[in-house]
């Protein structure tokens, strides 16, 4: 090769070398770094409407039977509705109070009359399995729970008709995340704050409803108003072991009674276990499993091979799902999707039926752009080949 001595072919050789060479160090170690997950193929990618910083999910059956997931939009400050079995975008519930909606959980709250709040019998509390229940039955009312970073405070929509039910600010900072689970006649409802103190992180409600008619049982109707009685129980965390140094992601585990809170502070990158009362356990899992942020949390059920926790683990180049067995909490496995997803807040699961998709499905963000979907069944069946191999 003929060496050059002219001056401009040097200064081009000066200035493409380095930016050569840059480029194949970073191929190099994007390769070596990113972990080689076993992956999960989706079901599909959303579309029908320009997504704008999308963040969290919620799923829930509609009056109709149809399956639709939930999706904040937090530039565009509306939540975006699809369908499940396809993601197709359905449309938008929007609100003047809305400024960057950020939590979302889907739930359903028992309808009641005046007289029948005051003469409900506890020998016969209503237990709901939002995966089970169609919000057409009377009693019940299908809400859409929606927290508020900006504007803080918690939006409560009726998912059927897009209306405003209620508002709760009470002393919200700066609202992130956001759990449900029934209690007999009411729903309580749990919410993070990042910007509280580490003892007072979580938020509780309790919520219960009733039809606005006139003097007895006989007149409540689908068309009158719906009143919701919101009672607050306080807030809860905890200082030294416990300590949450930044809390946005929270589950609860109705049947081993756990609630978990995803601690994501650089220091930890772990989740936090406390008991349904606010107290923390003294356990924690995830430490140095999870690489960035514990964006998202849930619990799958599995009756053959023994029900897991999911935990979202957030890098910018790829999104992963660590795998922890819900009683013990020892690590399973991990996965990730394909095509690539990354950086991923939200995710959410829907276990009942839903057309195309064996067992329900996992519905997860990718990159603050678009919902993605996974058969849970395939998830089910690689956490449980993951349990043979590493009894």
């Amino acid at each position: 090769m003929k060496r050059t001595n002219h001056p401009a072919q040097r200064r081009k050789i000066a200035i493409w070398l380095p930016l050569i060479l840059g480029i194949s160090a970073g191929s190099y170690l994007y390769a070596t770094r990113v972990p080689n997950y076993p992956k999960i193929p989706q079901a599909w990618t959303s579309h029908g409407i320009e997504m704008a910083n999308t963040d969290s999910l919620a799923a829930y059956r509609n009056e109709e039977g149809t399956v639709i997931v939930a999706a904040t939009s937090k530039w565009k400050r509306r939540v975006d509705l699809f369908d499940a079995q396809s993601g197709t975008f359905l449309r938008s519930i929007t609100h003047e109070g809305l400024v960057r909606p950020n939590g979302i959980a889907a739930a359903y709250i028992l309808l009641q009359s005046i007289d029948a709040i005051a003469n409900q019998d506890d020998d016969n509390a209503f237990d709901v399995n939002e995966n089970d229940r169609n919000s057409a039955t009377p009693s019940l009312v299908q809400a859409l729970l929606v927290v508020d970073r900006d504007a803080p405070g918690l939006f409560i929509f009726n998912a059927a008709t897009d209306k405003l039910l209620a508002h709760i600010a009470d002393e919200l900072q700066n609202p992130y995340g956001i759990t449900t689970i029934q209690d007999d006649d009411a729903l309580l409802i749990f919410i993070t704050d990042v910007s509280r103190k580490p003892e007072d992180v979580v938020s509780r409600y309790r919520i219960t409803a009733q039809r606005d008619a006139a003097n007895s049982n006989e007149n409540v109707d689908s068309t009158s108003p719906i009143i919701l009685h919101i009672e607050p129980l306080g807030t809860f965390g905890a200082t030294e072991d416990g300590r949450i140094g930044k809390a946005e992601s929270i589950a609860i585990d109705g049947p081993r009674g756990r609630i978990y809170l995803c601690d994501e502070d650089r220091d930890a990158r772990n989740v936090k276990v406390f008991q349904p009362d606010g107290t923390f356990t003294g356990t924690n899992f995830g430490g140095g499993i999870i690489n960035g942020d514990p964006e998202g949390i849930v619990i799958v059920n599995d009756a053959d091979a023994g029900d897991f926790i999911l935990v979202t683990d957030q890098t910018r180049r790829i999104t992963a799902w660590h795998a922890f067995d819900a009683q013990s909490m020892a690590y399973i496995t991990s996965f990730t999707g394909a095509p690539r997803i990354a950086n991923t807040d939200g995710i959410c699961i829907y276990e009942g039926s839903i057309p195309g998709f064996d067992g329900g499905g996992l519905f997860a963000v990718h990159d603050d752009a678009e919902v993605r979907a996974y058969n849970l069944a395939d998830i089910r069946n690689l956490v449980r080949a993951a349990r043979i191999a590493n009894p």
